[in-house]
């Protein structure tokens, strides 16, 4: 474990100090206010209890929500040391990737992750691929390319449940990453979304693609994005970010745009 994480115990302490410093410090102080609004003893029971429980979801849920949002670390890995995901499928997108003109990079894991990822680079399209499973889910592909001024951009063929969708568009979402998803979507569609879309976005944002691609540009990116997702976390409603879950899967959304609509031009 390494040192700067939180045991189990520590995150029940901190629980519990929260509670405590709720009931014996904010709540002497709200039940007069209420009652001296003349709202029934009843009412204000309830309102309590949710002021208490959205008090615990801002300060101590975002707080072990900060400690576990970490950026995975990636080493080197094979497909042998996975019995469990499907090779065929690995395969099989190495072969149409290649086939589009896709350089094989490597196999990553996480030892936080179960499963695996297999990097690919387009040396005339200037784009990354990644093609990557984890256990018991479906194996999916990803193509991505980042832009000028902090922006990127890709498209998946992601088949993700609508549970598993929901968390990624509450917490992972970030306003210059755009996002496109076809679920089942072929390697070579996916491309050809790709490269449309992107012109369509350079030109109306007037800005150009980087072209410096490695696997160390792939995780340098992974990691600033995962230090964007607790900075936005630290600064935002974790009680709005349930309620735009409940959204998402009321109706589920296949496309991020961000701030793209406020800064491409007329």
């Amino acid at each position: 474990m390494k040192s700067n994480q939180i045991p189990t115990w520590g995150y029940i302490l901190i629980f519990f100090f929260g509670l405590q410093i709720f009931q014996n410090f904010i709540t002497p102080i709200l039940y007069p206010f209420l009652t001296s609004l003349a709202i029934p003893f009843y009412l204000q029971v309830i309102m309590m209890l949710g002021i208490s429980n959205i008090v615990l979801l801002e300060v101590v849920c975002r707080f072990f929500f900060l400690q576990s949002l970490r950026a995975p670390s990636f080493s080197p890995s094979q497909l042998t040391d996975w019995p469990k995901l499907n090779s065929d499928a690995f395969s099989y997108y190495t072969k149409e990737l290649e086939g589009l003109g896709f350089k094989f990079l490597g196999d990553y894991s996480s030892p936080t992750v179960k499963g695996m990822i297999r990097l690919f680079i387009h040396q005339e399209h200037y784009c990354m691929a990644e093609v990557g499973q984890i256990e018991n889910h479906p194996i999916q592909c990803y193509l991505v390319s980042w832009l000028d001024d902090g922006w990127s951009l890709a498209v998946s063929n992601s088949q993700a449940s609508f549970k598993q969708s929901s968390v990624a568009y509450a917490f992972f979402r970030l306003p210059r990453n755009l996002r496109i998803r076809i679920k089942g979507a072929e390697p070579y569609h996916l491309l050809e979304l790709f490269q449309e879309w992107r012109g369509k976005v350079l030109n109306d944002l007037r800005i150009s693609y980087q072209r410096e691609l490695s696997v160390e540009t792939y995780f340098s990116k992974e990691r600033e994005n995962f230090s964007k997702y607790g900075q936005r976390l630290l600064y935002s409603s974790l009680t709005w970010r349930l309620i735009e879950m409940y959204l998402f899967r009321l109706n589920p959304k296949m496309i991020w745009l961000g701030e793209y609509s406020k800064f491409r031009t007329s």
